[in-house]
């Protein structure tokens, strides 16, 4: 068995890292140097390829074993591996240096001694040798063996291992030839120790040894040597054990999670869907209801009558509801009130409107009359501490509402009335406010913006003769 086949055994059969970087340190130089005439010079890409044949025969070990010489195999994977590189990065850096190199080569004159022609087709010279022929060569000129090893490594004797050499350096130098390099057979041999040789970088021999280690185990092309290796002790098979049992266990324990966590989103959005066609279903029963309320066919002419009258005295109900709730509230808020008017005046105040029940908000109902004549009650809560009062007002006048054409009064504040207003409307933009006029809920809008001019305007609900006494008997308990 030679020194190759030894230490390939070695780390084959029983997991030797040393016995795998003695290969490394062996054959990196030849390796080396033919990956970086295959591209072309790239250092960066040269140390890849290098790094891929490595990985390669640390996966390949086993099928290897009884191969008596390493050389050949790895200078074939060498091209093998570099021709793919290059092809991978021709898109790249390498489309315009292979580019410039096929330009010179067309346009310069063919010379002998030129080392760069010498360098595109020696290694694809090589590749047409018998594995015999070739074999002696990188022996002899690309591992720089003299005659007697390459005899011992080739199997023959010296004086066999020089016809070999003699023979394949004939065919090389006719290939090349071939290629448009012509040199002589002693020049050519010269030509090759010097090109077969290229300086190693530093470390690049260990990176290769652990990176194509690691690579092999990971891929499982050593895994039951490994194993076997590292169950030597209790503790690393304890480790692997309690790897493994993780490895197993963490994703049969997710899988579980994340399918009752599927299932229970699938079992709300179920209920949501149904939520949503008994919904729908209900607003089309509702639909065919209201439809058949309104139209005249589904009532005989008595019962027509009847609902119209029905309607008539719920709304005047309604609206005694609500001058009862704005009586009852009056009472409340007289002590509240600011000012003490004379029994004839007519109060005024203004309230902000809370968003829901509260312990300062009263609950009140305010009646709107539609288009249509029918009554509608909005349920509001108002704080009960007003924000203004009669006392702020400095003026009111009667005017017709433009859109309504029902009677509207106009406030004027005194200008700290004003001045309280502008900056109670600042703060609470988008929010309702209440009207109180002779203790009756008029109206409650939204504040868009600040209101600086001091001036408001009130849509009262009562007759217009209603509203001319109320503005009368603001004006007068401003006079006195």
């Amino acid at each position: 068995m030679t020194d190759d086949a030894e230490l390939l055994s070695q780390y084959a059969q029983k997991g030797s890292d040393t016995a795998f970087a003695a290969l490394v340190d062996r054959y990196l130089p030849l390796v080396y140097a033919a990956a970086l005439r295959l591209v072309r010079g790239d250092e960066a890409l040269a140390k890849d390829v290098a790094q891929t044949v490595f990985i390669d025969l640390a996966r390949k070990a086993r099928s290897l074993l009884g191969r008596e010489l390493l050389a050949g195999w790895l200078y074939t994977s060498t091209r093998l591996a570099a021709s793919k590189a290059v092809r991978g990065a021709r898109r790249r850096q390498l489309r315009e240096q292979i580019a410039v190199s096929m330009q010179e080569r067309t346009t310069q004159p063919e010379s002998p001694q030129d080392e760069g022609e010498l360098k595109l087709v020696l290694d694809e010279a090589m590749s047409e040798l018998g594995s015999d022929e070739r074999n002696a060569v990188l022996i002899r000129f690309f591992q720089g063996k003299d005659l007697k090893d390459v005899g011992v490594a080739l199997g023959i004797s010296e004086d066999a291992a020089r016809m070999r050499v003699t023979r394949a350096l004939a065919k090389l130098q006719v290939l090349l030839k071939a290629r448009g390099v012509t040199i002589p057979t002693v020049a050519l041999g010269t030509a090759l120790a010097t090109e077969a040789v290229a300086a190693v970088p530093a470390g690049l021999a260990a990176t290769i040894s652990a990176a194509a280690v690691a690579s092999a185990a990971a891929g499982g092309g050593i895994t039951a040597t490994l194993l076997e290796f590292m169950t030597k002790t209790k503790i690393q098979l304890g480790i692997i054990s309690v790897i493994a049992v993780a490895v197993v266990a963490i994703p049969l324990a997710i899988q579980p999670q994340s399918r009752a966590k599927l299932r229970e989103e699938n079992q709300v959005l179920r209920q949501q869907v149904s939520q949503l066609a008994q919904a729908a279903a209900e607003n089309e029963r509702l639909s065919n209801l209201l439809a058949q309320a309104k139209s005249p066919a589904s009532l005989s002419r008595e019962q027509a009558s009847e609902l119209l009258k029905l309607r008539g005295e719920v709304g005047v109900l309604r609206r005694q509801n609500a001058e009862l709730h704005a009586a009852q509230h009056v009472g409340k808020l007289e002590d509240q009130t600011a000012g003490a008017d004379s029994p004839g005046s007519a109060r005024f105040s203004l309230h902000l409107l809370a968003d829901g029940p509260a312990e300062d908000a009263q609950q009140m109902t305010l009646s709107h009359t539609t288009r249509q004549g029918s009554t509608l009650e909005e349920v509001l809560y108002m704080q009960k501490t007003p924000l203004l009062d009669q006392t702020a007002i400095a003026s009111a006048c009667l005017v017709t509402n433009e859109q309504t054409g029902g009677p509207q009064i106009d406030i004027t504040l005194a200008p700290q009335g004003a001045s309280q207003l502008a900056k109670l409307t600042r703060e609470n933009i988008d929010k309702r406010i209440a009207f109180f006029l002779n203790g009756q809920l008029c109206s409650s809008p939204v504040i868009r913006a600040e209101i600086a001019s001091g001036k408001l305007q009130v849509i009262v609900p009562f007759p217009e003769e209603q509203a001319k006494q109320l503005v009368q008997r603001i004006n007068e308990a401003l006079i006195q």
